[in-house]
């Protein structure tokens, strides 16, 4: 898909080939272009599409809902389908191989093996589409200043800097993801610009107020895709979190004067009788003109004995 199709397609279904690995259904929720490099698409998961060969058949679990970030060229157009959830569409596609005359006794034993896995895991029949769960706010100007507060009369939100992904719903149009721009002015992904009236809705998804989407919007593609990778890796998932706790995020609001941040954020997971632990060391220095200083070490143990580390900082020049 090119750059200009790309942005045009954003919102809609596409498919992420990921070759030996599989490919994975999902809709283009964004796109983004650096001078002279291929452009970059964020993926929300939905289904899968093809499965991994043999080899690689774990990277299964590595897609389950997940929003990924992925080079255009791995990127294709794709049409609408019947909703369903990422586990059945696994467990459609295993059976499909299973019963395949092409497919070789080897591969298939593999196969069964994967898919009696997932049943433990995995809930094979198609779930019913829930509700989507958002809290709506109402806008309003006071002396001069926007704010948004939550409907009816709740508490009061800045929207200077609110690091959610915003939706409005100008002159009841349907809902779209935007960002504030000035006063009561609004910018949506394709660049258009609606302005919205006192008393109008805004409204935020609930997961982004959940403990763990706040702490992985908080890093950067790579370093979350990595993240995210390592725990699925281990066996385990999102909903396998028990505490999140983000001194970082702590930090940011009591001191928010500050431009120099450093200290350690904690993850723990558990899973039946297993526990996985993930350290997150970070430092990060803010600069008013120039891009921001990133700089994350992760450490991830389990009580197995694994240990998994890895390193990510934006640019070792961004420091001064």
């Amino acid at each position: 898909m090119k750059r200009q199709e790309a942005f045009e397609h954003q919102g809609r279904p596409v498919v992420v080939d990921y070759g030996r690995s599989g490919a994975y259904y999902g809709i283009l929720e964004q796109t983004s272009a650096a001078p002279r490099k291929i452009w970059e698409g964020r993926v929300r998961i939905q289904q899968a599409h093809r499965l991994p060969e043999v080899e690689k058949k774990e990277a299964v679990h590595e897609f389950n809902l997940e929003t990924i970030t992925a080079p255009g060229t791995k990127i294709y157009a794709a049409d609408e389908r019947t909703p369903a959830s990422y586990e059945h569409s696994v467990v459609q596609l295993l059976e499909k191989e299973i019963s395949s005359p092409l497919v070789s006794y080897s591969d298939k034993k593999e196969w069964k093996r994967l898919l009696h896995s997932l049943s433990v895991t995995f809930t094979p029949e198609p779930k019913e589409p829930q509700e989507e769960s958002y809290i709506y706010y109402e806008i309003h100007r006071s002396r001069g200043n926007v704010f948004l507060r939550e409907a009816p009369n709740g508490q009061a939100l800045d929207i200077e800097d609110c690091p959610f992904e915003l939706e409005i719903s100008p002159a009841g149009l349907p809902w779209r993801r935007a960002v504030h721009y000035y006063d009561m002015y609004f910018r949506n992904d394709h660049g258009q610009i609606f302005e919205l009236q006192e008393y109008d809705h805004v409204r935020i998804h609930s997961d982004q107020f959940r403990p763990f989407a706040i702490f992985l919007n908080e890093l950067e593609d790579p370093s979350r895709y990595s993240l995210v990778k390592n725990i699925h890796s281990n066996g385990f998932s999102k909903e396998d979190l028990i505490e999140c706790h983000n001194h970082l995020l702590y930090q940011l609001m009591q001191e928010p004067e500050e431009t120099s941040f450093t200290g350690v954020n904690f993850l723990y997971f558990r899973k039946q009788q297993s526990v996985l632990i993930v350290q997150h060391h970070y430092e990060r220095i803010l600069h008013a003109e120039n891009e921001d200083y990133v700089f994350d070490r992760f450490e991830i143990t389990t009580d197995k004995g694994a240990r998994n580390l890895f390193i990510y900082t934006n640019s070792f020049s961004c420091r001064q």
